[in-house]
């Protein structure tokens, strides 16, 4: 539990240096859209299959990570 206060913490944007976790959460997830573009653009695009479908997959992680901290915040309320 206390591994979802701290993010709490950090996020709600009071207390010192949250400033800079917010810029991390941030550019975190500027790549992963990113990913999720590129990927996209290569599936259609490209012959091979694999490879768009897995970072695919792999940049929908965070998101998957961030509703799990975010349910579970809500628990912890």
């Amino acid at each position: 539990m206390s591994f979802i206060f701290g993010i709490r913490a950090a996020l709600d944007g009071s207390g010192s240096g949250s400033a800079v976790f917010q810029v991390v959460f941030i550019l975190g997830l500027i790549m992963a859209v990113a990913a999720i573009v590129v990927s996209i653009v290569h599936l259609v695009r490209g012959a091979r299959k694999a490879l768009p479908i897995v970072t695919i997959l792999v940049a929908l992680l965070p998101f998957a990570g961030v509703l799990v901290v975010f349910l579970a915040n809500l628990n912890a309320s």
